[in-house]
C-alpha cells in the first residue's frame, strides 16, 4: 500500500511545508499536497525540503512532491528530490488529478534514478511559472507536460517557453544526504524571497543556489581582501556565510569559526 510521509489536505489561505528531511524506502508519497489553496497575497509554499524516496533494489511507486485535486496558488521552491527504484509514470515533482492552477516551480533540484520522470504535469494550464530548476531522469525523458515527453529542459523550453534558465544535470543524489557542492547549481537560482536553506544557512538574496541546500564552493570561498593593521593590534578572521562546518586554520591549527591574529601572514 502507498503511504504518505507528509500529507496536507484541504488547507486554505496559505501555509507552508519547510525545512523537512523526508525519507521513505517503500512505496508512497514524500509530500502530498491535496486540495490546498493559497491566495495571491499568501500562497501555500513547499520549500527547502530534502525528499528521498525508494529502494534501488526494488521497483516501487514512489513520488516526491505531489500536488493534486484542485490545489491552486502552491509555490514549490528550493526542494532537493531523489527518487530510486520507482516504476514508470512516477516523478520527482507531480502536478496531477484535477484542475490545479497557478502552480509555481522555482529553484528545485529533482532527480529520478528509477524508471520515471523528474517532472510530470498532467495539464499545461496548471503551471503559472517554472524556472531555474534542475530536472534529471537517468533512464527516461526528464519531463512529461500535458501528455508530451521532453528529454531535457532545453527541449521543454523550446516547446513551452517555460524553464528558460533551467538545466538537466545529474546532481548525484545517490543517498538521502542531498547536500552538494556542484558548480552547476551554485548561484544559478532566481530570487524568490527564501532567505534560509534547510540547514538554517542564509541564502544569497539575488542569486541563490538551486535546491534545498545553500553552499559555498572551495573555489569561490574568501575571507575578503587583505587587511593592514598597526603593530600591537589584532584582527578577527572568520566568515558569517558559513553556519555549519568544520574549521582548521593554517598555520595556527585553531578549529574555531573565528580567530584573532596580530601577526602578519597568510591565513
Amino acid at each position: 500500500a502507498n503511504t504518505f510521509r507528509m500529507y496536507v489536505n484541504t488547507a486554505y489561505n496559505g501555509g507552508s511545508v519547510r525545512y523537512n528531511n523526508i525519507y521513505g524506502n517503500s512505496a508512497g508519497f514524500g509530500i502530498n499536497i491535496d486540495n490546498v489553496k493559497g491566495t495571491q497575497n499568501s500562497p501555500f509554499v513547499v520549500a527547502n525540503n530534502f525528499v528521498y524516496m525508494g529502494d534501488s533494489s526494488t521497483a516501487t511507486n514512489n513520488f516526491g512532491i505531489y500536488v493534486q485535486n484542485g490545489s491552486n496558488l502552491v509555490h514549490v521552491l528550493h526542494n532537493s528530490i531523489s527518487i530510486h527504484g520507482a516504476t514508470a509514470n512516477t516523478a520527482g515533482i507531480n502536478v496531477q488529478n484535477g484542475p490545479n492552477v497557478d502552480i509555481v516551480l522555482h529553484n528545485n533540484n529533482a532527480a529520478h534514478y528509477g524508471g520515471g520522470l523528474a517532472l510530470s504535469v498532467e495539464a499545461g494550464f496548471s503551471v503559472l511559472q517554472s524556472d531555474a530548476n534542475n530536472f534529471y531522469a537517468a533512464n527516461t525523458d526528464a519531463i512529461r507536460f500535458a501528455g508530451a515527453d521532453y528529454s531535457s529542459t532545453a527541449a521543454f523550453n523550446a516547446a513551452t517557453g517555460l524553464d528558460a534558465n533551467s538545466m538537466t544535470v545529474d546532481p548525484m543524489f545517490l543517498t538521502e544526504d542531498m547536500h552538494t557542492c556542484m558548480a552547476d547549481f551554485d548561484n544559478k537560482g532566481i530570487a524568490i524571497g527564501e532567505t534560509m536553506d534547510i540547514d538554517g544557512d542564509s541564502r544569497n538574496t539575488s542569486t541563490p543556489d538551486i535546491g534545498a541546500d545553500e553552499f559555498i564552493r572551495e573555489e569561490t570561498f574568501s575571507l575578503g581582501p587583505d587587511t593592514t593593521i598597526c603593530p600591537g593590534n589584532s584582527v578577527v578572521l572568520g566568515s558569517e556565510n558559513i553556519v555549519d562546518g568544520t574549521w582548521l586554520w593554517n598555520p595556527t591549527f585553531d578549529t574555531t569559526a573565528q580567530i584573532s591574529v596580530g601577526a602578519a601572514g597568510e591565513y
